[in-house]
């Protein structure tokens, strides 16, 4: 089984909903970090939790590192460029491909929304976001 297989496998063992409220527009909260390794390839998985105010949207973007998401509250409108728009919610899981341009990702719901999501990271790369 590849890294990004045997790592999903641990994301999806690991995914926890935690509740909490905010009045910031875009709250980011680190969950998890852990070292993994799989043969030769060495890298992390790291973790973060967090909500958009209702009617956040955030700017097109992409990650430079495969990356999953779980909905935890609220409805979150999510699109791959070149790909139709999706409507997500409590329970729904999202992939967002390494490179691959993100051009909608909005709360769109009257609560804040929230969402766990996990970078899969080789150790060279960096699960910065890339903003367009």
């Amino acid at each position: 089984m590849s890294l990004i297989g045997k790592v999903t496998l641990l994301v999806l063992g690991l995914v926890i909903s935690v509740q909490a409220v905010s009045s910031n527009p875009l709250l980011r909260e680190e969950k998890f970090f852990r070292n993994i390794s799989v043969g030769e390839k060495s890298g992390f998985v790291k973790s973060q939790r967090i909500e958009l105010s209702p009617g956040f949207s955030a700017p097109t973007h992409s990650h430079p590192v495969p990356t999953f998401g779980v909905i935890n509250r609220g409805v979150i409108v999510y699109q791959e460029e070149g790909k139709r728009e999706q409507v997500l919610k409590k329970g729904d899981t999202f992939f967002e491909p390494q490179n691959v341009k993100i051009i909608k990702f909005i709360n769109n719901s009257n609560e804040v929304a929230a969402f766990t999501v996990f970078y899969i990271v080789e150790k060279r790369l960096s699960p910065t976001i890339h903003i367009d």
